[in-house]
């Protein structure tokens, strides 16, 4: 969605650039998510900047390219309706009303030393279901080290020696508040829920 707020400047662009050479190159198509729909951003953006050249050329509006391109306005709102099929052969449309019913995949990412990552897919929204069903959450997940792990909530931090969880109303159990004991009471562990009765003996 940053595409429509960032301000507009093609200072660096000629106008006789051609991407002919393009065509008959073969790309590798395995892509991450993120490089797929920054493909897909900057296609639609030329696209949308060559229709606009052609509306000024056909207008004459422009009798000489000068190559700046200033009225972000416009080209904000042809990208809005913007609908093409993108060199993988897939229909993309730039309509964000129409996109109300949404899928999205929820991913858990580790980062690791050297620039390796570690991408797992633990759940999904999908908002045309009942809402009780809207999100999904993994109840485990595997990993490739062959463990099982079920994933973890953190809301509150860990209640210390001296302290009890006292839970919040309508909340996940992993929400909760740290009271101190009551007099005459004691935790002498981390994350208790109930503090014992001390009593002191000679």
């Amino acid at each position: 969605h940053h595409l429509y707020a960032s301000p507009c400047s093609m200072n660096h662009y000629l106008y006789n650039t051609t991407l002919e050479w393009l065509s008959q190159h073969k790309f590798d198509m395995v892509w991450s998510e993120e490089g797929y729909n920054l493909y897909n951003a900057v296609y639609a953006v030329a696209h949308t900047y060559h229709e606009i050249i052609l509306q000024q050329l056909e207008s004459q509006n422009i009798a000489k390219p000068t190559g700046v391109f200033r009225d972000c306005h416009q080209m904000a709102s042809l990208l809005k309706y913007r609908v093409f099929t993108n060199p993988v052969g897939e229909l993309v449309d730039m309509n964000l009303r129409k996109k109300l019913c949404a899928n999205y995949d929820i991913y858990n990412i580790w980062n690791f030393p050297q620039g390796f990552g570690l991408k797992v897919k633990i759940g999904s929204y999908s908002s045309y279901l009942p809402q009780s069903q809207q999100l999904h959450i993994s109840e485990d997940l595997e990993l490739s080290m062959g463990s099982i792990l079920v994933p973890t909530s953190t809301c509150s931090v860990t209640c210390t020696p001296g302290f009890r969880k006292f839970y919040q109303e309508q909340a996940p159990d992993c929400c909760f508040d740290c009271a101190w004991c009551p007099e005459n009471e004691i935790s002498n562990e981390t994350g208790m829920s109930f503090c014992n009765i001390f009593s002191f003996q000679k």
